[in-house]
């Protein structure tokens, strides 16, 4: 998040308590900060009558904002005098709110915090995986869950009924649960019809659920990762590695076929042998996530000589965007 700094709070006296504040923010890397018009960066009163300590720690953040923003898309809103959340191109908020905003954790909301933690981390590169795992223990982000994709809608209903879900330091991210391409389930509708009701940004993933983006080296490790089940789950993904992507992408690895399925269920699945049908019948196993975890430091580098999923890598930069602050 960066902080444009207006010439009338660099003019005003009144304002450089606040302006300090902020600025310590920025040294200790909660936040970017900058002059909103670069020639007045080191002309302007507030910098003239401050001392040399102060000069070079404004010196440093300008310097460092300037760097990222050549390289990343950095959030940004102006603080001025005079709030104003819905200027155009940028939201104007006060120097309190903005060190309001550079205090607060931002919240990555999941429907599972562990297995979803480990499945956004495992599709990020190692240096980028180090980065978030240095924001997390900065306190600079935290993913946060409500046990299924139901109960974290009506959680951030309530927090926003009480308004306490602040769309500028909240997000989402959950599964569409879709059956076949291009459906969502309708718990996942209902999310994305909430989340764009109160203006909290959301990624909504394409394919059924996180379990579905493993890699299929990752799952091949996980056959023998336990010698005893080696027989059974060889079984298991070499029926699996037959279907076609879509079908691979929508089965449920879980829980496997429905009793009932559906028209376009069934339609999707047509091809299965029999054999395979009944191998699978059961899903590969209710615990299949947990690969992101045992095979962390592996998968992206598995996923993207299989060719990783944009869709995945998309959001993963844009959350990125939205969470970032200088890297100490």
């Amino acid at each position: 998040m960066q902080f444009l700094i207006s010439d009338t709070i660099l003019g005003s006296s009144a304002q450089w308590p606040d302006l300090e504040a902020l600025l310590d923010r920025a040294r200790q890397n909660r936040c970017y900060i900058d002059a909103l018009n670069p020639e007045s960066s080191l002309t302007n009163a507030w910098f003239k009558q401050t001392d040399g300590r102060r000069q070079q720690d404004w010196l440093n953040a300008v310097s460092w904002a300037a760097k990222d923003a050549a390289v990343f898309r950095l959030r940004k809103m102006v603080a001025d005098v005079a709030p104003d959340p819905k200027a155009k191109p940028l939201a104007k908020v006060s120097l309190r709110e903005a060190i309001d905003l550079a205090d607060r954790t931002s919240a990555l909301w999941l429907e599972n915090g562990r297995n979803d933690r480990r499945f956004i981390l495992s599709m990020m590169p190692p240096e980028q995986r180090a980065t978030f795992l240095d924001w997390e223990k900065r306190r600079i982000i935290s993913f946060e869950s409500r046990g299924g994709l139901g109960e974290l809608r009506v959680s951030l209903q309530e927090l926003a009924e009480r308004s306490l879900l602040d769309p500028r330091t909240n997000r989402a991210l959950f599964d569409s649960d879709g059956e076949v391409p291009g459906h969502r389930s309708r718990d996942a509708e209902a999310m994305i019809a909430f989340c764009e009701s109160v203006h909290l940004a959301y990624h909504c993933l394409v394919r059924r659920a996180i379990e579905n983006y493993l890699p299929r080296k990752a799952l091949w490790s996980w056959t023998t990762h336990d010698l005893r089940k080696r027989s059974e789950r060889s079984k298991k993904i070499e029926a699996f590695d037959r279907m076609s992507v879509d079908q691979r992408h929508h089965f449920r690895m879980k829980a496997g076929w429905d009793k009932v399925p559906s028209a376009h269920v069934a339609s999707l699945y047509q091809g299965i042998s029999e054999i395979d049908h009944a191998t699978l019948r059961e899903g590969i196993d209710d615990n299949i996530a947990s690969v992101y975890d045992t095979f962390m430091d592996e998968i992206y580098g598995w996923a993207t000589k299989e060719e990783i999923d944009p869709g995945v890598q998309a959001t993963i930069k844009d959350i990125a965007d939205w969470i970032r602050v200088p890297y100490a």
